[in-house]
């Protein structure tokens, strides 16, 4: 009876489905909806007027409706008529959110919610994006250790399907990690092996919040940290995360089997017929005997991949495969699969709006038909972001054939067309400085650069315009010509320049990266001097015409000329005035620079700079002008902080002005810690010294080098440079203390 009773229930449920199915539709209407379009839920059912509804039509139209995620309940009623069948799609739409609130928040900001929340108002609120906002909620309040930190939302119904949205926060207490316990580690102490992870203990100077993300992190760092030490069979086999009863304090209990220390035995390679197993071996960080150490395992397989990428085969695969041959032995051999070399079949470049195609297509070093090298790639993309027009040069590649070829896309982002630059520089040499600077860095995207630029201050007038061509006759040679007026107020005299000045560069193909420098300067120099100077300044009274050139040749394999992290820069020039190029004025001066940057942890970066120079007359019985002089302290390419500009504590002086010296030496060091996106703290060593001749020249006395040590914070600032703070402590000083210096508009 019971089995009849259920036959005759579902017969009557499924007779009018039954009956509808191969009916033509004749209507189909949609009901319940107020936030969506009608015809919209008609469209994405699939059921249309004058269609045949077939059976399984209407199952699979509910389904294409709820995919739209609008809707949280969807059911479709059909209805015999005389034509055939009318159709009608009932739909329960989700709430839309009208307003949202966060309460209970009080170490998040309202602000900083919405940016992680991405709740906006309009929204559908379906149950699954209210629990993904939830989860966002938590995270950041995860970010700031408040991991037992709760969420609910509370739903505040009004009209035409809309709701306030509340979000109701229980931040609870902040958790800090108060001991992190290491268990089966024998051959390392707990503090060496923690010393590995992020999530550390509490101390002094660390809070120990907790991330996570980061331990799941620091799980695999343990693992690693004995893996670079013979350890290869390390692993952690469980742990354990408890609070005290207050929850404010985090318990870590971390449990390793640290396995046997192991060596390398036997390397060998297969597969290999391009490049030589005793090439690639060569590649290798680590050889027989040594401990095995799983970072240098990895950079050697890169060292490989490099070797076979710089020769074109991009496609190559190298598997190494470890056998453990005794308890303390690990052999390593590498099955080499090296496939086609590839080519580069065309090269295209996006996003350059105005700059012409060849003005970045000449700056590129692998061409289309080359076979590819990664070497050439990343100098080609280095060369065309120091062109400086661009924020930013992707490079992406996509096949291009079945032999393995490849396309090269340049994508740029272009800087902004032109820059005007006003306002006010301060340093200690020329004070307060009014400036307006326009500069067009890239002419109608052919690459050509002009600048104006005025400076009026207490102490220095300046008017400069100047023009450059990179490329004369589409060739690289780089060609330039400035106009200048300057006037100077010194320590004894002031000085009045007006002249003009051509340049010419190219770059030299060895060594790589070089590059040289020629430049012919003609002026009228005026020195106006105080009567009460001494003779030395008094003999230079009047206006000389000078007529000077300067040979210059630079290497540079820094990463960036903006912002180098990494790399060299290393200068040597000889400038002369005078003899056959004419003249009233006759010297030669000679200086050469070395700068060294290297990358540490976090982003840090290390540079030592040595500069030094020599100026000197033709004939013993001829001066040297006091502005060719070198003048060591303050900031500048002559900078030693910690003393005054102008070489005012450092060298000699004429009565109390200072004279400078005809050989210089000044040696920097700086750690640069970035701390956001155009600003960092660095901390200095600086030290130099003039000398008027050779014999002078000891460093027997600790008097020999002025020596200083501070720190300072740079902070960039669009379309003024960079600012600048440094406080120095000028050891050698007669009054040793601290000298603040400060600079606008130029780097230094």
């Amino acid at each position: 009876m019971r089995i009849f009773k259920t036959l005759v229930f579902v017969f009557f449920l499924l007779f009018p489905c039954v009956v509808a199915s191969g009916q033509q539709v004749v209507n189909v209407t949609v009901a319940g909806n107020t936030n969506t379009d009608g015809h919209f839920i008609i469209s994405a059912s699939g059921i249309t007027g004058g269609s045949e509804l077939k059976l399984g039509v209407t199952r699979d139209a509910i389904k294409k409706i709820y995919r739209l995620g609008l809707f949280s309940d969807v059911d479709i009623d059909t209805t015999l008529v005389p034509a055939g069948v009318d159709v009608t799609i009932r739909v329960k739409e989700f709430p839309v959110v009208a307003s949202v609130k966060y309460t209970g928040n009080k170490k998040i900001s309202d602000k900083k919610l919405e940016e992680e929340t991405k709740v906006v108002e309009g929204e559908i609120a379906s149950s699954q994006r209210i629990l993904l906002w939830k989860k966002r909620i938590l995270d950041a309040y995860q970010d700031k250790s408040y991991l037992l930190a709760e969420v609910t939302d509370r739903q505040i119904p009004l009209e035409d399907e809309q709701i306030k949205l509340e979000f109701l926060i229980d931040e609870g207490k902040r958790v800090r990690i108060k001991q992190i316990t290491i268990l089966g580690n024998e051959h390392f102490p707990d503090n060496k092996v923690e010393g590995s992870m992020k999530n550390r203990e509490k101390t002094w100077y660390r809070s120990a919040s907790f991330s996570e993300e980061e331990f799941e992190e620091d799980l695999y760092r343990i693992v690693e940290f004995y893996r670079k030490r013979g350890y290869a069979d390390c692993r952690v086999t469980e742990h354990e995360i408890t609070y005290d009863d207050a929850k404010e304090w985090m318990y870590i209990t971390i449990t390793m089997d640290e396995g046997k220390r192991f060596r390398v035995g036997n390397i060998s390679l297969e597969g290999n017929e391009v490049f030589g197993t005793d090439l690639l071996k060569r590649a290798l960080k680590y050889k027989t005997g040594d401990i095995y150490d799983s970072e240098k395992m990895e950079k050697s397989l890169m060292e490989m991949y490099s070797i076979f990428g710089e020769g074109g085969y991009i496609y190559a695969s190298i598997i190494p495969d470890e056998t453990v041959r005794s308890d303390t032995i690990i052999d390593v051999h590498y099955k080499v699969t090296e496939n086609n070399p590839a080519h580069v079949r065309k090269i295209d470049i996006e996003g350059n709006m105005k700059t012409r195609e060849k003005v970045i297509r000449r700056e590129i070093r692998i061409l289309p038909g080359d076979i590819f090298k990664r070497s050439l790639l990343v100098k080609s993309q280095r060369a065309v972001f120091n062109l400086g027009f661009f924020e930013d040069v992707l490079i992406d590649s996509r096949p291009s054939n079945e032999e393995g070829d490849i396309d090269l896309i340049f994508k740029v982002t272009e800087k902004m067309a032109g820059q005007i630059g006003m306002g006010v520089a301060y340093s200690q040499v020329d004070q307060l400085t009014g400036y307006l600077t326009l500069s067009l860095p890239n002419l109608m995207g052919r690459g050509e650069s002009s600048y104006i630029k005025l400076e009026r201050g207490g102490r220095k007038t300046n008017v400069q315009v100047g023009y450059t061509e990179p490329w004369l006759f589409d060739t690289p040679l780089t060609v330039g010509a400035d106009l200048f007026y300057v006037t100077r107020i010194r320590d004894g005299y002031d000085e009045k320049r007006i002249g003009g000045a051509v340049t010419a560069s190219r770059s030299i193909p060895w060594p790589e990266y070089t590059r040289g420098y020629w430049m012919y300067r003609l002026e009228d120099v005026e020195y106006i001097v105080d009567t009460t100077s001494s003779q030395a300044f008094l003999d230079w009274e009047g206006k000389r015409r000078a007529s000077t050139t300067r040979l210059t040749l630079v290497r540079d394999t820094r990463d960036s000329f903006f912002n180098a992290t990494i790399g060299t820069r290393n200068m040597i020039s000889g400038e002369f005035a005078g003899g056959y190029l004419g003249g009233q004025v006759r010297y030669q001066k000679y200086e050469a620079e070395s700068r060294w940057y290297h990358p540490l942890v976090w982003k840090n970066v290390i540079m030592f700079r040595a500069r030094g120079g020599y100026v000197g007359s033709y004939q013993e019985v001829e001066a040297v002008p006091i502005s060719e002089r070198f003048f060591v302290g303050g900031v500048g390419d002559w900078g030693v902080r910690g003393y005054g500009d102008w070489g005012r504590d450092i060298g000699p002086k004429s009565g109390l002005n200072p004279m400078g010296g005809k050989i210089a030496l000044v040696l920097n060091a700086e750690y640069k810690i970035p701390l956001t996106k155009g600003v960092y703290w660095l901390f200095f060593a600086d030290a130099g010294n003039v000398w008027e001749g050779l014999r002078e020249v000891e460093f027997d006395s600790r008097d020999d080098m002025k020596k200083s040590a501070g720190f300072g914070v740079r902070i960039e600032i669009p379309m003024m440079g960079i600012m600048g703070f440094d406080f120095g402590y000028g050891f050698d000083k007669r009054y040793p203390g601290w000298e603040p210096h400060f600079q606008i508009g130029t780097a230094f």
